[in-house]
């Protein structure tokens, strides 16, 4: 797997890389937050640390810790 690329940096076809927002549905149970979880130390570990804001109503506890946790 390629390094991270900064924000700044163009890629090959010359335009700029732009940050990437990804929102993650699904149905109670679906395991979103282990989703979450996994998705998060991978970035961490490729020093490409992601900035999570948690809106989930139904959970008083998350297996990792947000940069905002609020619910809605």
């Amino acid at each position: 797997m390629a390094a991270p690329v900064a924000a700044a940096d163009s890629g090959a076809s010359g335009t700029p890389n732009l940050p990437l927002c990804l929102l993650v549905l699904g149905m109670a149970g679906s395991r979103k937050n282990t989703f979450l979880q996994r998705l998060k130390r991978h970035l961490n570990r490729q020093s490409c640390p992601p900035y999570v804001i948690n809106l989930d109503l139904a959970m008083h506890e998350v297996p990792f810790p947000p940069n905002i946790r609020d619910t809605v």
